[in-house]
């Protein structure tokens, strides 16, 4: 009898230290948790751009030829009525034409322009730059035969603002740059810069909101993608460049005249939409060794893992698009919450909904 006793003690406690260092027994361990249940949201996914507002349809005002300004009638700033009188100038002699040397310089200029050197630099100062050449080969383009000596008026071309004036009185002109511009500032445009990670997610006629620096915080004007270049080209400088970008222009109306341009513009582009998508907090989401996502579900009282796929980041949370249905109960920071652990599910967090 003695003999059968001991043996059963022995077997008792063989049990319990088996049972002690057993999985079974770090299974059995209930801990304290905190949860929540996924949030059902709709989703909108946009694009950002940066840009400036910008001038659309300026038109610039030449002089027939060499001549002489003899009386200003506008400046820079003031709005005018189409039709109405900017400048008059006066026609230099032959002899007298020493603006001549000016056109050989630009044309000089602009034949030394190599292509790789206009596609380079892209900032502010290089658009100017290539705004004044353009300019002046339009000039140089358009030269009018002149009517004697007698004196004409370069008129507005539209009902607008005048953008610049050029020339002072008793100035010589060479009628190859423009003595004054004209634009309409009713219609202004936002010139925006779309990286090559965007610009496939983007097309003409797409609605945008826009955001305006130089207007109250937070007001978003409506406007629409009028066109997209049908290039990239190097930003940046000659000595560093920069990301590839494609310039895009978003029509924006500026019916009550707050806008200028020049202004500092950020667009959002709404490229697609979801409905009913499931988030749930950063912290119910973790990995393992492997680098593979997965979340914590209590079912039954027990910690259940769940493998799961991740799509758009949000402030809210993290969209879950598989392992993870409505009803869910996720566990928050579950690093250290092990599979058939059983779960007491405290309410003290501030963040929980159970």
């Amino acid at each position: 009898m003695k003999k059968i006793i001991s043996a059963i003690l022995c077997s008792v406690l063989l049990i319990a230290c088996m049972y002690h260092v057993s999985p079974f027994r770090e299974a059995a361990r209930t801990v304290s948790v905190s949860a929540v249940f996924p949030s059902v949201l709709n989703i909108t996914d946009y694009v950002v751009l940066q840009g400036t507002t910008a001038e659309q349809g300026r038109q610039n005002l030449y002089a027939k030829g060499p001549a002489r300004v003899s009386a200003v009638y506008a400046q820079a700033g003031d709005t005018v009525s189409e039709g109405q009188p900017l400048l008059q100038l006066v026609p230099l002699e032959p002899a007298d034409q020493s603006a001549g040397v000016l056109y050989d310089e630009v044309e000089s200029a602009v034949s030394q322009i190599r292509p790789e050197t206009a596609s380079a630099g892209q900032d502010a100062l290089s658009d100017e730059l290539a705004a004044i050449v353009s300019s002046a080969i339009v000039g140089a383009v358009r030269q009018e035969s002149q009517d004697g000596s007698q004196p004409y008026c370069l008129y507005s071309p539209m009902d607008g603002t005048v953008m610049s004036l050029n020339c002072t009185e008793g100035q010589e002109v060479s009628g190859i740059l423009p003595c004054a511009s004209v634009s309409d500032l009713t219609n202004l445009a936002v010139k925006a810069q779309a990286t090559e990670n965007t610009i496939a997610r983007i097309a003409e006629g797409m609605d945008c909101l826009v955001t305006v620096d130089a207007l109250a915080r937070g007001q978003e004007l409506s406007g629409t993608i009028e066109s997209i270049m049908p290039y990239g080209r190097q930003t940046g400088t000659l000595i560093q460049p920069g990301d590839i970008k494609t310039d895009v222009w978003i029509h924006l109306p500026n019916d009550n005249g707050l806008l200028r341009p020049g202004y500092s513009a950020q667009v959002k582009v709404e490229v697609n939409q979801k409905k009913g998508a499931l988030v749930v907090p950063y912290d119910c989401v973790t990995q393992d060794d492997t680098r593979q996502e997965y979340v914590m579900v209590v079912s039954v009282g027990r910690a259940v893992r769940h493998d799961v796929a991740t799509g758009y980041e949000l402030e809210e949370g993290i969209e879950v698009t598989a392992g993870v249905e409505p009803d869910s109960m996720l566990i928050r920071n579950p690093e250290n919450i092990r599979h058939g652990d059983r779960v007491l599910i405290h309410t003290g967090g501030s963040h929980d909904n159970t």
